[in-house]
């Protein structure tokens, strides 16, 4: 069984696919590269604070407003 965090990178991924396909392959695939690579540096910041473990029974994607506290 997948972790939760392989779990929420591979459910952003399909989001933004579904967001991004009434757009030029071109610029699909530009969108989806920064957004994957924002959403795991978010990811990894939120781990270096600790977040993901206080939040661990949380999706990261949802607890980002809840995480915001810890590392601002």
């Amino acid at each position: 069984m997948l972790d939760k965090v392989t779990l929420d990178v591979e459910r952003f991924e399909v989001w933004v696919t579904d967001k991004v396909t009434p757009l030029s392959p071109a610029d699909a695939l530009l969108i989806q590269q920064l957004a994957k690579c924002v959403h795991l540096a978010r990811m990894r910041a939120l781990d270096e604070a600790g977040a993901s473990q206080r939040l661990a029974d949380h999706s990261l994607t949802d607890a980002y407003g809840i995480a915001d506290v810890h590392i601002q």
